[in-house]
């Protein structure tokens, strides 16, 4: 794996000839879509093992506690496909060869097929951290402790699939399902609320401190935190080290005459039992196909603002794409429709759209949380130095709350709200325009948003 650094371009011609999309995410599948917009005319094939692409913030929430069906979350059906005239692939692409610019480049399938295009686009996401696994010498899953079906991820519709059954196999026996979810960050805590308000038993590891504080902001994310301890989740303010399953003939953990056999150690040394675990720890770039490639890559595909790989032919959008100069790559949902947007309408030769700030949300606890732009400044109990934090609170909406970060120039760089969308729609329309705004009318629930962002 090669550093990041700058990705030196040669000029690019003009795309004529077939696009392949490396993953059916929400990012490939709007590659293909905007670039049919833009009335681009060449073949498009999408290649994905699970086939139609499908959105994914649902699956914790909708999904999960059965509010939607898995055939609801389709991003497209077959009929778009074929009015549309994007190919469909069902397959794993397993290995991917890179020509001289401007010829030809090689996909070849897990079941032998190749295919040949003269653009690449990878949207190939990201696969869930694994928890470390101990496992007795005579388990079942001695061999392979990952596919230990009481050890858990969510990332697609067959794991809640996994996780219902648990759930259902606790139910029949007269007892909540006992689930450890590793991890308090956005994830973790809506798995949490999901599988509270499902009547499982919830221990969460958070971790020491308050999680997400650098995403929301500390007061709103101290808020939300405290939301697990009101719903009855058991919070473990500890690192978990590990996970050890027990054989078959020891399925029950001593310590613990109810639970399946899964208990979580945690770095202090402690053994908590559990009927599963799953882990919410974060996830990391699938990068195998662009690394064969031999494509710039440092904790993803290095990409430049047209998310174009170190290849003139390649581009990378979504979770795996990180941008040059960017610290860290952003793994939000409305980060992989902006860089499957502008990846789409550089192909076209259209112009692409200017870039906005980061936005994301989340549900828990029958509470709607958002934010815009970075709230990392009011990450600690004072604001970071050169950066003021401003508080909304209404007396009349207790259950809102907005925090706003505004620089030394008076320039809003990020907001925070709960059950509050308005507040993060006005600072949206603020950054955007390089407004400064005045600390006291930001926070003072009389004076209104829209007045705020004209």
């Amino acid at each position: 794996m090669s550093s990041a650094g700058p990705v030196a371009q040669p000029d690019a011609d003009p795309v004529t000839g077939p696009v392949m999309i490396v993953g059916g995410s929400v990012a490939g599948y709007t590659v293909a879509s905007r670039l049919r917009q833009h009335g681009f005319t060449a073949p498009i094939t999408l290649i994905d093992p699970e086939g139609l692409p499908y959105e994914r913030p649902p699956l914790s929430k909708q999904l999960l506690l059965g509010e939607t069906g898995p055939e609801d979350l389709a991003l497209a059906g077959t009929s778009w496909f074929t009015e549309h005239e994007v190919e469909l692939v069902h397959a794993r692409v397993e290995s991917l060869r890179l020509g001289p610019a401007g010829a030809e480049h090689t996909l070849t399938l897990d079941d032998g097929a190749e295919l040949t295009a003269a653009t690449v686009v990878l949207a190939t996401g990201a696969t869930p951290i694994s928890l470390g696994i101990e496992v007795d010498d005579d388990a079942p899953s001695a061999n392979d402790p990952s596919a230990d079906p009481r050890v858990l991820t969510l990332r697609h519709r067959d794991d809640v699939t996994a996780l219902r059954q648990i759930l259902d196999a606790a139910h029949h026996t007269g007892r909540p399902a006992r689930i450890a979810v590793v991890g308090a960050g956005v994830l973790g805590a809506e798995l949490a609320s999901s599988l509270t308000e499902l009547g499982a038993e919830v221990v969460l590891f958070a971790g020491p401190g308050i999680p997400a504080s650098a995403l929301f902001g500390r007061r709103i994310a101290a808020r939300l935190h405290a939301q697990h301890t009101d719903h009855g989740v058991h919070v473990f303010p500890e690192y978990a080290g590990s996970v050890r399953l027990h054989s078959s003939s020891n399925t029950k953990p001593s310590s613990d005459p109810t639970s399946t056999g899964v208990e979580v150690l945690t770095l202090s040394g402690a053994a908590v039992p559990a009927d599963a675990v799953i882990s919410a720890i974060g996830i990391s770039p699938n990068t195998w196909l662009a690394e064969e490639g031999g494509l710039e890559l440092a904790d993803g595909i290095i990409v430049d603002a047209d998310q174009r790989a170190s290849h003139p032919d390649v581009f990378a959008v979504g979770d795996v794409a990180r941008h040059e100069q960017a610290p860290r790559r952003t793994e939000h949902w409305q980060h992989a429709i902006d860089t499957a947007t502008t990846a789409a309408a550089v192909i076209a030769e259209a112009t692409p759209p200017s870039p906005g700030p980061e936005w994301f949300w989340s549900d828990r606890y029958g509470v709607h949380v958002e934010a815009i732009g970075s709230l990392r400044a009011a990450a600690a109990d004072h604001p970071a130095t050169g950066y003021t934090v401003v508080h909304r609170e209404d007396p009349a909406h207790p259950e809102k709350l907005a925090t706003f970060v505004l620089d030394d120039a008076g320039l809003l760089v990020g907001a925070a709200s709960i059950d509050d969308p308005l507040a993060v729609r006005a600072a949206r329309r603020i950054i955007q325009r390089g407004l400064v705004v005045d600390p006291d009318q930001l926070a003072d629930p009389e004076v209104s948003y829209k007045a705020l962002a004209r």
